[in-house]
């Protein structure tokens, strides 16, 4: 090995040592868990979207460092640690869009099926959703968290209690407005009179929120779930989007009396983009790691197969293979798939929309739709 090799391997090696002492570093110390839920009438595909949002929220939730300046709103938030936050996630159904009326026992075989508290799971890939934010089912939390942590309701064995539960009521343009000129915090609490009907002694006994709405948690029923409730209420309100959501609730819980180490947000769909829209690589790195389960693609890939005559290798859409350091469910991270550009297949995919919110006298059936593109 010659001399003038080993020199140019000290000096890259240097080189990658200052920049890696120079990095900003975020020491994890502490597991804590957010929790959130999404009005009952909302569908799959809003959902879909508001865990996005969520998801960015609980990103910076762990790392606030990468608060933006311009969000900080002389908060001294910058210099945490971030602490281990995992996102528990909301249990699916029964949703209204999902029958033709919210009569669900009506159906000849809605007892073959349970509707009430489908696991994220049975959707998605957890592992594919990890390797953006840490995740886990409800029914997880409860079966491998609960026995190591202090969540049982003394007054109630069969449910579990929460550290502090939010409830999220977004702003109109006109009141976010007015505030600025106020100079008020971009995300502040509820006004007193609202704030009240939360903090009130009563809404120990009369929960001014309920906790996964539309959700099924007895624990007779074959979800295995228990109902959950919280020691604490609260209610905020503001320009609810992650880089402002962030930073006011790693403040609240820094100044909290009480240790906080579950947090409940309600009402997520509340939660917008913001700054991080679909315009900006936050956004779709959070979408492209929502790959959905292998079961359910599995399911598609048969389908196409036998009826639209549509594979993978034909329509140039062959799934990248996993790093292998990480696992699976790290084939979403490759930034270039093997045969892209892709082709797709010899179909249209059509997006067909009940007649829950909107009327159209045509079709006959009540029934409206739209081209949704190219696969």
């Amino acid at each position: 090995m010659s001399l003038n090799y080993l020199r140019k391997m000290i000096s890259m090696l240097t080189i990658l040592l200052l920049i890696f002492t120079s990095m900003p570093r975020v020491y994890i110390h502490c597991k804590k868990y957010l929790f959130y839920d999404v009005f009952y009438g909302e569908g799959f595909n809003l959902r879909r979207d508001v865990y996005i949002r969520v998801a960015n929220t609980l990103r910076l939730l762990r790392h606030p460092n990468q608060i933006p300046e311009y969000a900080l709103h002389n908060m001294n938030i910058k210099n945490l640690t971030g602490d281990d936050w995992i996102l528990v996630l909301p249990p699916w159904g029964p949703l209204p869009h999902w029958f033709n009326d919210r009569l669900y026992d009506k159906y000849p075989n809605y007892n073959a099926f349970n509707w009430s508290a489908i696991q994220w799971s049975k959707f998605f890939d957890l592992k594919s959703l990890s390797m953006f934010i840490p995740v886990m089912d409800l029914i997880e939390f409860q079966q491998n968290i609960v026995n190591s942590m202090t969540l049982k309701n003394l007054s109630n064995p069969s449910s579990l209690k929460i550290d502090l539960a939010l409830q999220l009521v977004r702003e109109t343009y006109d009141t976010i407005k007015q505030n600025s000129n106020n100079q008020r915090n971009v995300v502040d609490y509820c006004p007193n009179e609202i704030r009240e009907l939360y903090l009130s002694d009563n809404s120990l006994l009369n929960q001014p929120m309920e906790l996964f709405e539309g959700s099924t948690f007895s624990p007779t029923t074959l979800t295995g779930l228990l109902p959950m409730t919280a020691t604490a209420y609260d209610c905020i309100t503001g320009e609810l989007e992650p880089v402002h959501l962030a930073p006011f609730l790693l403040q609240l819980i820094e100044n909290s009396k009480k240790s906080i180490t579950t947090l409940y947000l309600g009402s997520a769909q509340s939660i917008i983009h913001g700054h991080w829209s679909e315009w900006s690589q936050e956004y779709w790195t959070a979408r492209r790691s929502m790959i959905f389960a292998r079961h359910l693609r599995d399911i598609g890939d048969n389908y196409r197969a036998a009826y639209l005559h549509s594979y993978d290798t034909m329509d140039r859409t062959v799934s990248p293979l996993m790093i292998e350091q990480l696992g699976s469910g790290s084939e979403w991270l490759h930034s270039k798939w093997p045969l892209s550009p892709a082709l797709g297949g010899p179909y249209i995919a059509v997006h067909w929309r009940r007649g829950d919110f909107i009327s159209n006298p045509a079709p006959a059936d009540g029934m409206w739709w739209w081209w949704y593109g190219f696969r």
